[in-house]
């Protein structure tokens, strides 16, 4: 076997120079070259065997402009430095660099109908005639594949087509095959391990794909949890939120990890957990003491997350009412005292204490907290005036957000006093 080295001026993707993986008589398997191959043939008097195709693909991204289309009639801004030459065929014409090919043109043919082309060297586009968005599970058949369907095998001992493409070094490359993987179906467990190696890839890119992979793969993924606890770490925030999808989806099989995940040392991780925890409700019971003691955390995130899960998972816990009481009262985080106030809406069980609690925060400072008060006081004990009140002097609020979120359940509590208050 003959192998042409290139220079070693520009490697491509994955490393190699361009002319390195060409080969004469490439498929030599077993030390049968293809001049070997067509010894045999002629020695056992062969004339005519069957014809197979060698597709050699080169994915590179030449311009046009200095190939096949030079537009020599172009200003000098627009057209490339190369000459037209004549081909084989009467008006084609090549660039001067191509001799050869234009000898040969009455044997090419130039493709000039792509349409929907990607703006990148898309080998994947090239091969299969399809954007990479949402493959089927299997991912689009290549020219092989199709032509293997249509004429399928000369002998049932030797497959019809075989692909030999290399492992590229390029992120999107990889990030393709990663989204790829989460569309498999069956067999999804196999894919799992390399998912895991991508989560750890330089490229965020490639990593937030493989996250994405893994929440389509759901429970078949239970193996990353752990991994994906780790992503909460990740700089890039799109990477950490499909990590943090990508647990809830798992579903309750991840619960025993993640329970255990919130005696974790990373305060983000813990936060993490008892949110995901909440996206299961009442199947994460098994996790309650855990939580409980999670709202005394020492980050407000966790404490937050975790008093938002358990009003999900169970309401009725032995001890909630007391916690979130004190979290309501005494929390120095608005953003803890508000998640307080929508848990205790959820105690029905509860109202002795949760009504007393909830009045008394009608005070607070934060108007945020006001407002989530109001909402849960209400639902509780309809017809609370002191509601109306508050909620009033929320839709003159100089922060939008709490404006139109006062005004919005004043109008569905009170039509009338919204009116009154300007509220349209």
């Amino acid at each position: 076997m003959l192998r042409i080295n290139g220079r070693w001026r520009h490697p491509f993707c994955d490393g190699l120079s361009r002319r390195s993986f060409l080969r004469v008589g490439g498929l030599g398997l077993g030390g049968l070259a293809l001049p070997s191959l067509l010894q045999a043939e002629a020695a056992a008097g062969i004339r005519q065997s069957h014809k197979a195709v060698i597709m050699v693909y080169l994915p590179g991204g030449p311009p046009h402009l200095d190939l096949y289309d030079l537009k020599p009639e172009a200003p000098a801004e627009v057209r490339g430095e190369f000459k037209p030459i004549a081909t084989a065929v009467p008006g084609i014409v090549v660039c001067e660099h191509l001799p050869r090919m234009a000898a040969l043109m009455d044997k090419l043919v130039l493709i000039r109908s792509i349409v929907g082309a990607e703006d990148r060297h898309a080998s994947f586009q090239c091969l299969t005639g399809r954007p990479t968005q949402n493959p089927p599970a299997g991912g689009w058949p290549c020219l092989g594949a199709v032509i293997s369907r249509a004429q399928g095998p000369v002998g049932p001992a030797v497959p019809p087509f075989a692909s030999l493409t290399p492992t590229m070094k390029v992120g999107y490359v990889r990030s393709e095959a990663a989204l790829a993987l989460g569309k498999i179906g069956a067999g999804a467990k196999a894919a799992v391990p390399r998912l895991i190696e991508l989560m750890k890839d330089a490229d965020e890119g490639v990593r937030l794909a493989a996250g994405i992979a893994i929440r389509d793969l759901g429970p078949e993924a239970r193996a990353a949890v752990s991994t994906l606890l780790e992503a909460q770490n990740d700089w890039h925030s799109e990477v950490r939120g499909i990590a943090h999808e990508a647990l809830g989806k798992i579903g309750p099989a991840a619960i025993p990890e993640l329970t255990e995940a919130l005696q974790s040392k990373n305060a983000h991780i813990r936060s993490t957990v008892a949110s995901a925890l909440g996206t299961f409700g009442p199947a994460a019971k098994p996790a309650v003491p855990a939580l409980l003691a999670a709202v005394k955390d020492k980050y407000w995130g966790t404490r937050r997350q975790a008093i938002l899960a358990l009003g999900k998972i169970d309401p009725a816990a032995a001890g909630l009412a007391r916690l979130l009481t004190e979290a309501l009262r005494d929390d120095k985080t608005g953003r803890v005292r508000d998640a307080a106030a929508v848990t205790l809406g959820s105690l029905e069980k509860h109202k002795d204490i949760a009504i007393p609690a909830l009045t008394a925060a009608l005070k607070d400072k934060d108007d945020w907290v006001r407002l989530a008060v109001a909402q849960s006081l209400w639902k509780l004990q309809p017809g609370e005036r002191r509601v109306v009140e508050v909620l009033i002097g929320l839709v003159n609020n100089s922060e939008p957000d709490v404006r139109n979120s006062a005004a919005a359940l004043l109008k569905s509590i009170d039509p009338k006093a919204a009116k009154e208050a300007g509220v349209r």
